[in-house]
């Protein structure tokens, strides 16, 4: 089953990330067309007219590649705002920590990461060492927006979350996952979801390293431990009971976590909760599209995050 998992995640990966493919493949046909360009400097010769269409396809491909890496930056430092506009300044200071819990998981691990940077870097030091050889300022252009793109997704991965989701891995909990995306604004959600490898028809919202699903039981007990106890909004999606979701949300119902909690049920779902647990507050209980209302005013700032005090008055 984790081979499984594993294979189904990079197939996610593939088709997640198949404009960075692109990328990188008109690039290496830039910088093939800029060493034709300077061909004539070790004795290449070459029609004008190739050189003025390399030249355009050079100076298309990098505004192409910053555009896209401006869209990446500004989505960047949007979604930071975000999260320390709903979070605090001492957000910042807990990235560390984030970043450490998102090296336990499957799809987010740190090996995809370090792999990407050894990447990255080699890339790097290619086009470094052809800007040495050339001089030719395109290159150096390409360098700084490669850098860009290579510091992106550490950068997101340690951004603190405003919102766990915790449910069953069915369509309509990983849908909903989305839709608390564009709820919340630019505050980050995760959960320990299983993500369909073809589901980004509905999953647009949700990156690779939102999800933190974990490849065994003992680590998947200590993950959503560690989340629920660092992430100020726990959202437990009843709709589709399981073992799994009866213990995430037992876990949820003491004193020191309750005030964290929103469940989203419908009425059957409801039932069935209050049938094992009725101890459970009703004022915790909401649809769907109430939930998403609630979260939306809970993640305004720091002020209108949930609060024990607040819960228990």
């Amino acid at each position: 089953m984790q081979t499984q998992y594993i294979n189904n995640s990079f197939l996610n990966r593939y088709y997640r990330h198949r404009s960075a493919i692109i990328i990188t493949i008109i690039e290496i046909l830039a910088i093939a067309i800029i060493a034709a360009i300077i061909g004539p400097k070790i004795e290449f010769t070459i029609n004008g007219v190739v050189i003025w269409l390399g030249y355009l396809l050079v100076n298309t491909t990098n505004i192409i590649i910053a555009i896209i890496i401006g869209i990446l930056v500004l989505g960047d430092l949007r979604s930071w705002i975000g999260t320390i506009r709903t979070l605090g300044l001492t957000s910042i200071l807990r990235w560390r920590q984030v970043y450490s819990l998102s090296g336990r998981s499957i799809s987010s691990s740190h090996k995809s990461v370090w792999i990407m940077v050894a990447r990255e870097l080699i890339v790097l030091g290619v086009l470094l060492a052809l800007w040495i050889a050339t001089r030719f300022e395109t290159i150096l252009w390409i360098l700084a927006l490669r850098f860009l793109l290579l510091v992106h997704e550490p950068i997101d991965t340690g951004r603190p979350p405003a919102v766990l989701l915790l449910g069953a891995s069915d369509n309509e909990v990983v849908h909903t996952q989305s839709e608390i995306e564009k709820s919340v604004r630019w505050n980050r959600v995760v959960s320990l979801l299983y993500l369909p490898p073809f589901a980004k028809s509905f999953t647009a919202e949700i990156h690779d390293w939102d999800i933190l699903r974990v490849p065994d039981k003992d680590n998947w007990e200590r993950m959503v431990d560690d989340l629920i106890d660092i992430i100020p909004i726990v959202v437990v999606d009843c709709r589709v009971l399981t073992e799994f979701v009866v213990y995430e949300l037992m876990i949820m119902l003491n004193i020191e976590r309750m005030h964290k909690l929103i469940i989203i049920a419908d009425d059957k779902g409801k039932k069935r909760v209050l049938a094992g647990m009725p101890w459970i507050p009703r004022r915790l209980f909401f649809n769907k599209e109430q939930a998403l209302e609630r979260l939306h005013n809970m993640t305004n700032s720091p002020e209108s995050l949930p609060k024990p005090t607040k819960f228990f008055l």
